[in-house]
């Protein structure tokens, strides 16, 4: 999409998922850096996309867990087929609110876990497949 003009609209797939990612990153972004505490438990919101071209839903979350210290949070990225629960996730991250935001504002971070939803949603594909007898 870097050659195309910034506001034509998404023609393939892979454009439209980097316009999705974009905009999921964004979102989980803004919420972790105003709507969650530095420290202690806070409400899961996982941020939630379709995959173009697939039946699957992609994720992208940031957590505490209630059995780690009260400033650690993890991220993840998954994906899962529509209407199922079956899911594959990839763990990318533990560490602090403000580690999770630098980690996730790094330049490339975002073709990163553009590649890491392609393959996860293989995955389900794969496994759904499988599962059909395909």
């Amino acid at each position: 999409m870097a050659d195309r003009e910034k506001n034509a609209a998404p023609e393939t797939d892979a454009e439209k998922l980097e316009l999705l990612m974009g905009k999921a990153l964004d979102y989980l972004l803004q919420w972790l850096e105003t709507q969650t505490p530095d420290s202690g438990h806070f409400k899961r919101s996982p941020v939630l996309f379709d995959i173009p071209g697939t039946r699957n839903v992609a994720f992208l979350e940031v957590q505490h867990h209630t059995t780690a210290p009260p400033a650690e949070r993890s991220a993840s990225v998954g994906v899962l087929r529509d209407g199922t629960d079956r899911m594959y996730s990839n763990f990318l991250m533990r560490g602090t609110k403000a580690e999770i935001l630098e980690y996730l504002r790094a330049g490339e971070r975002k073709a990163m876990l553009e590649s890491s939803v392609m393959r996860l949603s293989r995955n389900v594909d794969k496994y759904w497949r499988e599962e059909d007898g395909d």
